[in-house]
């Protein structure tokens, strides 16, 4: 049943996958259709019962070509032709088994039940063809398999009508002259119809082999501007190596397929090495595809993740988890020793709570240690808490009295952290700001933790003054340490344009109360940087499970896509960058810019309505697809 289950719901989430799956029941129908016509029925069939069995074996290899093409990703023009051939023999075949029948009075002989099947499988094409989304775009990730698949189902239906347009006449009389002219004129039209899906397959390929498009099926053809700027129609931005994507859960696992098919597929020829790091694929390989996709990251130095959930008692009991697994977040930060950067996204109309702030404030957070590694324990009344360090050979080193717990019980925590980690994230932290030309501001509380945080300081600043200064005075920006508080009061009164570096939990604390100041999570981008190079982009946000509940059942979601938008886009401009592929970042900054003026015009999801205010301007709350609809709309 879990199989079912997750099957139905990529169907409902992927069209292609849904296109997929209907071409290989069709194509099984078919094979069916041949094997029992020619086991049952070929002994005593006529012409045309054995014609039907040439036309729907042309139309079984079709399907297994397309199929076969589309799976091992070879030249879909050569499909097209090929395609093309067999449906325009078939389209041959239909017009001159029509002429026979009107002139030699051939009666074709059909069984009821053949004909009552037949009549079910044109209703279900149709119900299928009906639900979800019907229209798919031109140029999306397997649009030319999905249009051929269409032309293909389109030839099939309209040769089953006409098989029923026969039994028709056959019940009425072949005398009737009328129906044997109108059966004649049916099966002529019918054949020429099926010619001109042929001719488009032709055309579809001839086009694709010279990088041009049809914009409507009027044969208008427009030549691709090669700039800069642009996306082309046809000719999708290519790219040298692949993102490693990492799919998540709910909401935001459905909002992670539309983008791709709306925004990137239509224009980039999309290189990614998949892992579903969806909670039931983490349960089924008890967490090592996480493990895969830290490793994939360091590998190839750019990924891209989905919101992923962090089980507790109730997601085990209703995902039936074989244990409560950790953060994948956590698992991938400690693989790749990075540093977190959450930077929101401004836009016009929307305030931020604190007016002054006119430019994004980064927040840097230590993703190792403190209180997260942290061990703890009660305390009963009448003990003592030591701190112990002990020597390899398990001699005592240094025993520090932490508390006497003689009047009261309590509890006791220990943290701790690493040189080599604090130093990853001090280079990570001046890497990112040299990047994005932003003053780095580091905070911790060094007066009252004279060791501990101390030494945060003194590892910052040792790096600094070997490896940075130099670089920082030539860009013109600059380091300052401060005290936390110091850094919350002064962050409070600047304009932003800040990269502020904190410790683990500083971060996680204050990197929630800048997404807010700033007006949402869901405009709050976030990036994984390790000093070597290697970069995980990912919204702020959850899952947004609420919203995924009342997708399950059908309801509409206003749910906001722009931080997962971002994470794409940040991926795909720092692949671009890597690679030395201009084109790639130019379109990653123009779907941002889409992506912001969309909002700006008045068009957002609903959780952003509170927070407009633009004069002149009436903001229209839109469903979570057509808010990327509309971002689309700006890309044309």
């Amino acid at each position: 049943m879990g199989f079912v289950r997750k099957t139905v719901r990529r169907c409902m989430d992927n069209y292609t996958f849904r296109a997929f799956c209907i071409l290989c029941a069709s194509l099984a129908v078919n094979l069916f259709y041949l094997i029992w016509n020619a086991v049952l029925c070929f002994v005593k069939a006529g012409l045309w019962e054995s014609s039907q069995l040439v036309w729907f074996a042309l139309l079984a290899a079709a399907r297994a070509l397309l199929l076969l093409f589309y799976l091992r990703k070879l030249k879909r023009e050569t499909c097209f032709y090929v395609q093309s051939v067999l449906l325009g023999l078939s389209g041959i075949q239909l017009i001159l088994l029509s002429f026979l029948v009107y002139r030699y009075n051939v009666a074709p002989v059909f069984s009821f039940w053949y004909l009552m099947v037949s009549g079910g499988y044109i209703c279900v094409k149709l119900v299928l063809a009906l639900t979800g989304r019907r229209k798919f775009r031109k140029r999306t990730s397997g649009g030319l398999f999905l249009r051929a698949k269409k032309y293909l189902s389109l030839a099939e239906g309209l040769f089953l009508f006409h098989l029923l347009f026969n039994r028709l006449i056959e019940y009425y009389g072949w005398t009737d002259g009328m129906l044997l002219l109108s059966n004649l004129l049916a099966g002529i039209l019918y054949g020429a119809i099926i010619l001109l899906l042929a001719g488009l397959l032709a055309v579809r390929a001839f086009l694709q082999m010279r990088g041009k498009c049809l914009s409507k099926i009027g044969f208008s053809v427009k030549i691709i501007r090669k700039k800069l700027n642009e996306v082309p129609c046809m000719s999708k931005i290519q790219m040298k190596n692949p993102v490693v994507e990492m799919d998540g859960d709910e909401m935001t696992r459905v909002l992670w397929q539309w983008i791709k098919e709306d925004l990137i597929l239509p224009f980039v020829d999309l290189k990614t090495e998949y892992y579903d790091l969806g909670l039931v694929n983490r349960d089924k390989t008890d967490d090592q595809v996480t493990v895969d996709a830290a490793n994939a990251n360091k590998k190839y130095k750019v990924g891209v993740k989905c919101a992923t959930i962090t089980p507790n008692a109730q997601r085990v009991e209703e995902y039936k988890l074989k244990q409560m697994w950790k953060s994948p977040n956590g698992t991938i930060r400690r693989i790749l020793d990075g540093t977190v950067f959450r930077a929101p996204i401004l836009a016009k109309g929307i305030t931020p709570y604190i007016p002054g702030w006119k430019k994004p404030i980064v927040l840097a957070r230590h993703a190792y240690g403190d209180v997260y590694s942290g061990v703890e324990t009660q305390v009963k009344q009448g003990n003592k808490a030591y701190l112990v360090v002990e020597d390899e050979q398990g001699g005592v080193v240094e025993k520090l009295l932490i508390h006497d717990f003689r009047e009261s019980d309590g509890i006791v925590q220990s943290v701790h952290n690493l040189d080599k980690s604090i130093a990853s994230f001090a280079r990570s932290c001046f890497n990112y700001a040299l990047d994005v030309k932003m003053p780095l501001w580091f905070a911790t509380k060094d007066t009252i933790s004279k060791k501990y945080d101390h030494h945060f300081k003194d590892i910052f600043a040792e790096i600094y003054d070997k490896e940075y200064k130099e670089k920082f005075a030539a860009a013109g920006i600059e380091y300052m340490y401060t005290l936390i508080d110091d850094a919350v009061a002064r962050i409070v009164r600047s304009e932003g344009g800040i990269l502020w570096a904190c410790k683990n939990y500083d971060g996680d604390v204050m990197s929630d109360m800048v997404a807010t100041a700033y007006g949402s999570l869901g405009l709050m981008t976030s990036v994984l940087v390790s000093p070597d190079g290697n970069y995980e982009f990912e919204a702020a946000h959850g899952t947004v499970t609420r919203h995924y509940y009342k997708h399950l059942k059908g309801e509409e979601t206003s749910t906001n896509s722009v931080a997962t938008i971002f994470a794409w886009t940040g991926a795909l401009a720092k692949r671009g960058e890597l690679d030395g592929t201009p084109e790639l970042c130019a379109f990653a900054k123009k779907l941002e810019q889409a992506t912001v003026a969309t909002i700006e015009s008045g068009k957002m999801t609903g959780d952003l309505i509170p927070l407009f205010h633009a004069e002149g301007i009436v903001p229209q709350k839109l469903d979570s697809r057509a808010f990327l609809k509309a971002v689309a709309a700006r890309m044309q």
